[in-house]
């Protein structure tokens, strides 16, 4: 997937709320790979300041 577009639309947008983030899979590692998708978040709209 494409974050720094993703977020790029976001900020461009003056969105200033939260993003939701969703995980699907028949692992049982949910959490973890919801806490690695937030760290790349936070680090993509850092990078686009």
């Amino acid at each position: 997937m494409d974050y720094t577009r993703f977020m790029r639309i976001v900020k461009n947008a003056g969105y200033t709320g939260y993003v939701g983030i969703e995980y699907e899979s028949d692992d049982f590692q949910e959490e973890e790979e919801i806490s690695k998708t937030k760290e790349l978040l936070i680090r993509t709209a850092k990078e686009l300041e």
